[in-house]
């Protein structure tokens, strides 16, 4: 069977399903439902660890998807949790979330640079090793004594990192369930969790990719 779609991409479409209840001890239980394609919705789903667009101290604790009829569409539930909050001090308020960013310089190989196949060929002075099957052409070695590319076996790009620290009255979520994830160009590579004076402070940081980051190496 097959079936043909006319006008516009089907896309994500909100349903009016959200729920929000909080428990007795002020610990919040949120679950987001919406309608989507079945195939790729992971890719296209928040990462777990992701704030709540309404209620940032809440976070997705899952994702589940069910597929529905006709096949190519699917229910997803996501489902965020925050755990239970401290009474703020009279008079007082949280500060505001703090935001770094930074741009640092790293050395790379040279085979990792994106024009790498056009510039290192035998006729620049390119040396490869011998082909293993089913492979065509054999590892890059180095260049010539001859080569205009002598020499150049790194080179240098940059590499920007960002860190966010926003504050809590009780003891966030910890960061191993953010740490690894992909949020478009930026992935999350480390964070932090700590007590000052009467504030919890939660620091993620992520580190981003111009050309994306790729869902096989890097998952969700």
């Amino acid at each position: 069977m097959k079936i043909r779609i006319v006008g516009k991409a089907f896309g994500t479409v909100k349903q009016p399903r959200d729920r929000y209840s909080q428990s007795g001890d002020g610990s919040l239980t949120i679950t987001s439902a919406y309608r989507t394609l079945w195939l790729g919705w992971l890719g296209t789903a928040p990462g777990l660890g992701s704030q709540h667009p309404t209620y940032p101290q809440a976070v997705l604790d899952s994702r589940d998807a069910q597929q529905i009829t006709p096949g190519y569409l699917c229910d997803v539930t996501l489902t965020y949790k925050a755990p239970r909050q401290e009474d703020a001090p009279q008079g007082e308020s949280l500060p505001p979330d703090e935001y770094t960013e930074s741009a640092n310089e790293i050395e790379v190989p040279i085979e990792a640079h994106p024009n790498f196949s056009s510039f290192a060929t035998e006729a620049n002075g390119a040396i490869f090793g011998t082909p293993i099957p089913p492979m065509a052409q054999g590892p890059f070695i180095g260049w010539t004594a001859s080569s205009p590319f002598s020499g150049y076996l790194t080179y240098k790009v940059g590499s920007v990192t960002e860190s966010i620290t926003s504050y809590h009255w009780a003891k966030p979520a910890s960061v191993s369930s953010v740490v690894g994830q992909r949020s478009g160009n930026w992935l999350t590579i480390s964070g932090s969790i700590s007590r000052r004076g009467v504030y919890w402070t939660k620091t993620i940081n992520r580190i981003y990719n111009a050309a994306g980051w790729n869902s096989t190496i890097y998952p969700n």
